[in-house]
């Protein structure tokens, strides 16, 4: 199970991405990926805790809020490009030492 979240860049770079990013990535019903962040953290924060979950990744495409990327400092995984292959690279180098 994977929670990413997408920041910055153009709305509809970031909704097709996170299509592409489910499909690739197979999520399923208990994980996620979201072209942007809701308009509550604190719900997404709660649904986290409920979970005795973390955001996984907050994937920055650049130009995203510093607020927001100060919230999830652990998470951020810069995305030079939109390449879905690029992004996937990225992932497993963040996540690849957290799964050890």
């Amino acid at each position: 199970m994977i929670r990413i979240l997408l920041a910055g860049g153009p709305e509809e770079t970031r909704v097709a991405l996170a299509g592409l990013l489910r499909e690739r990535l197979g999520v399923d019903r208990d994980g996620f990926v979201l072209a942007a962040p809701p308009a509550d953290l604190n719900v997404l924060d709660a649904a986290l805790a409920a979970q005795g979950a973390e955001l996984d990744a907050l994937l920055h495409l650049g130009g995203a809020p510093e607020w927001l990327l100060d919230r999830y400092p652990r998470a951020v995984v810069e995305a030079p490009s939109t390449d879905v292959d690029d992004i996937l690279d990225r992932l497993r180098e963040a996540l690849a030492p957290a799964a050890r």
